[in-house]
């Protein structure tokens, strides 16, 4: 009898602790973002700088029905030995162009950077981690990137933590040198071309 019950609570223990990590590895997940306004269109153009021929340019709009925001994306001169990786930076570039100061990657829910992210559960990714969520830049030499898809998990709203209006996106090699950057900024005269 004592040995039954000793085998009970060990494995109630081992549930328990499963259950236990389950709860611990999705606390992290971004949430779909809902009712995003739809009145603005936020675009980045990469620096101009005689240290690299990366260049290129993003602009993120918020869906028709205010879920998510839809990316496109336009970035070619890159160097021959990829894949390369693309992300949404907490801070902005300073003047001197620094693509370091960026700081680390948008992560408002506080995912860090391991284990690599699961291009297969984009939810459980940084916010940020574009190429991570949908694919690394991967290009024949002299090619562009060219790409259009929505995230779910951005948004255009100031209030919401996902807000990437006033960030910075950062294009790095696979070993996580920075290529190049640049600073998102709302251009009004464009709201919304394309999606309305």
């Amino acid at each position: 009898m004592m040995h039954l019950a000793l085998i009970s609570t060990l494995i109630l223990g081992a549930a328990l602790n499963v259950v236990g990590l389950k709860i611990n590895t999705t606390r992290h997940e971004a949430p779909i973002v809902r009712g995003n306004p739809t009145d603005v269109y936020y675009e980045v153009s990469l620096l101009y700088k005689t240290s690299t021929k990366v260049r290129g340019w993003l602009i993120g709009t918020p869906s028709k029905d205010g879920v998510g925001v839809e990316i496109r994306a336009n970035f070619w001169g890159f160097p021959d030995e990829g894949p390369y990786q693309y992300h949404i930076h907490e801070a902005p570039i300073p003047a001197n162009g620094d693509c370091a100061a960026a700081g680390p990657h948008l992560d408002p829910y506080k995912r860090g950077e391991t284990p690599p992210c699961d291009i297969d559960a984009p939810e459980s990714c940084q916010v940020g981690d574009l190429s991570g969520k949908h694919g690394p830049i991967w290009i024949a030499p002299g090619e562009a990137f060219v790409v259009k898809y929505t995230d779910f998990f951005l948004s255009t709203s100031p209030a919401n933590p996902a807000y990437f209006g006033n960030r910075s996106i950062v294009l790095h090699t696979a070993n996580g040198t920075r290529l190049n950057c640049g600073n998102f900024r709302e251009d009004p005269s464009n709201c919304c071309r394309g999606n309305h």
